[in-house]
Formats: C-alpha cells, sequence, structure tokens
C-alpha cells in the first residue's frame, strides 16, 4: 500500500511540475517572449510595505531556466532571484500592464508595470555558437569554442524615438535585424579566432542597470576563458538620452575632468579604505576603468589586477552625488546629475 501511494504522489508530483512549467511557458508567451529572449520591466509597488520602484529582469539563470530577477534601485543589498514556476511568486496581465507579487525570505513584495514612466520595458535577444573541434592531444581528442551575445531592443511602437535609442543601442530596428546581426558578428568572431587546442569561452551580456525618464544605462558583462587557470571577466556601461535615444559620453575621461589626479585619487582612498586589506597597495594610485550611475550616487569600477589579485574581483565603491558634482566635466551627464542634486533637495524640503 506505501509503494502504490509512493508511487502516485510522485506521478502527482511530476503532473504538478509540468502544469507549472506549462503555466510558466503560457505566461512568457503571453509577454511575447520566445525561447532565446529576456526582458526588464521598470516596476513600482511595495516591498516589505514600502513602496518604491523596482527592476525586473525575466531571464535564463545558469541551468537556462527562467527566472524572476528583482532589484530594488534605492536599495542596494536586495537582489532577489525567483524561479518563474515557483509557487512564491505570482504573475499577470492587468490591461496590458505586467503585475507580479510574491515573498521572499519571509518578506511579501507587490509590484506592477509603471506605466508613468516614459520607457517601461525592453526586451533582450540572445544568439550563442558552438563548435567542437577535434584536436590531436594526448589529454582530449575535441576542444568547443562557445560564444554567447545579449542586446536590447524597445518594441513600443508608441515610445518617442524608438528608432534613434534601438539604432543607438543594438544597430537595429527589430528582433529580426537584430538576431541577423547578432548571428553574423558570432559568426565573423569565430572564423577570425582562428584554430584553437584549448576549450575557448566568450559571453557578452547587456542588462538594464539604471532607468528614470531621463537616461537608460545598459551594462555589460564580458567574460573570456582563452586556456589557463580561470576566465577573465569585466564590466562595462553606455548611457543613452531617454528623450533623444542618443548615446551620451560613458567612459570615465569623457565624464571626468581630473585636473589633479592626487587630490581625487585621495578622494577615493578614503572611500575604499574598508577594502584596503583586498588591495594592492593602499593608498591606490590608480584611476578607475569604469563608472556607473546608481539612484544615489555614483560607483567607481576597477577592473580585475588593477589595484587588487584575481581573488579580490573587481573592486568597487560608491560616492554621492552631491560629492562628486565638481569632478565632471560640463556637458549632458553633469547636467544631469546637477538636476538630481536639484530634485533631491528640493524633496527634502
Amino acid at each position: 500500500m506505501k509503494k502504490i501511494l509512493l508511487i502516485f504522489t510522485l506521478v502527482f508530483s511530476l503532473f504538478a511540475e509540468s502544469l507549472q512549467k506549462l503555466d510558466s511557458t503560457n505566461f512568457r508567451e503571453s509577454l511575447n517572449l520566445k525561447n532565446d529572449m529576456e526582458a526588464f520591466y521598470l516596476l513600482y509597488g511595495k516591498y516589505d510595505g514600502v513602496e518604491q520602484e523596482a527592476y525586473l529582469h525575466i531571464k535564463k539563470n545558469y541551468d537556462r531556466k527562467y527566472i524572476a530577477n528583482i532589484k530594488l534601485p534605492k536599495q542596494d543589498n536586495i537582489n532577489i532571484d525567483i524561479m518563474l514556476d515557483s509557487k512564491d511568486l505570482k504573475f499577470g496581465l492587468n490591461n496590458d500592464m505586467l503585475f507580479i507579487n510574491g515573498s521572499y525570505n519571509g518578506v511579501d513584495f507587490s509590484f506592477t508595470q509603471d506605466s508613468n514612466a516614459k520607457l517601461n520595458k525592453i526586451y533582450f535577444v540572445e544568439s550563442s555558437i558552438s563548435k567542437k573541434i577535434n584536436v590531436n592531444d594526448k589529454y582530449r581528442s575535441e576542444v568547443t569554442y562557445e560564444d554567447v551575445i545579449t542586446k536590447p531592443i524597445i518594441l513600443d511602437s508608441s515610445f518617442k524615438n524608438v528608432d534613434v535609442l534601438n539604432k543607438s543601442m543594438s544597430n537595429a530596428l527589430n528582433i529580426e535585424e537584430l538576431e541577423e546581426n547578432l548571428d553574423s558578428t558570432l559568426q565573423d568572431k569565430m572564423n577570425d579566432y582562428g584554430e584553437i587546442d584549448f576549450n575557448v569561452n566568450f559571453s557578452s551580456n547587456d542588462s538594464v542597470a539604471y532607468i528614470d525618464d531621463d537616461i537608460l544605462e545598459i551594462d555589460t558583462f564580458i567574460y573570456e576563458y582563452t586556456g589557463g587557470a580561470h576566465g577573465y571577466s569585466m564590466e562595462t556601461m553606455q548611457l543613452y538620452d531617454i528623450n533623444s535615444g542618443e548615446k551620451l559620453p560613458s567612459k570615465f575621461e569623457e565624464v571626468f575632468d581630473i585636473n589633479n589626479d592626487d587630490e581625487f585619487l585621495a578622494l577615493l582612498s578614503s572611500y575604499l579604505e574598508p577594502q584596503k586589506d583586498r588591495l594592492f597597495i593602499f593608498p591606490i594610485d590608480t584611476l578607475p576603468s569604469s563608472f556607473f550611475i546608481r539612484s544615489d550616487g555614483i560607483i567607481f569600477m576597477w577592473d580585475i589586477y588593477q589595484i587588487a589579485p584575481y581573488v579580490s574581483g573587481m573592486i568597487t565603491t560608491k560616492i554621492s552625488f552631491d560629492e562628486i558634482k565638481d569632478w565632471l566635466k560640463d556637458g549632458v551627464v553633469k547636467d544631469y546629475i546637477n538636476k538630481r542634486i536639484n530634485n533631491a533637495r528640493s524633496n527634502n524640503k
């Protein structure tokens, strides 16, 4: 009798699991998400009873299963990953606007696609290439070349300057053109790489790191493995003007006016002091490789090996807009940050 009950329970569990997967698949289809696509949504709602914005990225995890990744721009320490098929997650559409609610580590959340935002949805298209190559090696008979790339595309035709922004971000006006471009890029890169006698792995994945009604920041996480003990990773970003669709200056040297390296390095070192045991030398003597805009300031980043060993990873520190504003070059980014500072002061009155 126990064996029969066990078999029945197992069969029912598998049936229930298949229904959950079907629900998840149907939901992705309702969002126009194909298997090679992901999506970003700007949401507004409550987390632990507090009203705030949220970033939702429906994407694949390392096991290639879809998850809901939720980040709170004003709470850097909140990063929620929930399987899209989880019973702790409920989602749907209301008047074509996404809603999502659930519980994570005992904390309830409920969010809806922000209908007041100028831009609240961005799709991401993934393309990959993989090839097995026979080698004459006493340790192995074949090696693998793999490469994956993900780029954004906006499908909302009512969004102002959508074509300009799509061209700026991905040099494509629609999904079909973007897929063709990505496939061609990967094929050309593999052809140019030449012969290999070890496994090679590349990936370049874009994601939304920050968005408001003025700017959009797309971060690119790059990973390369071309042999050796470990791979190499780095992160870059590109800013876009939401209103014009054009690219904005995004490199450190394009945005920051550093006439006195020593003074600026001293400022950075003061913020890095809690991490000094992870660094090669302290105070530091190297300017950051990149920067990233966040809701409450600017994150500065040093690539692996720049100021710390590999085991320390990429080193980052955040400085408020108010403290960094005098180091900015005149231009759109400086004007934007001054606007953020003035808005914050007005809200605090």
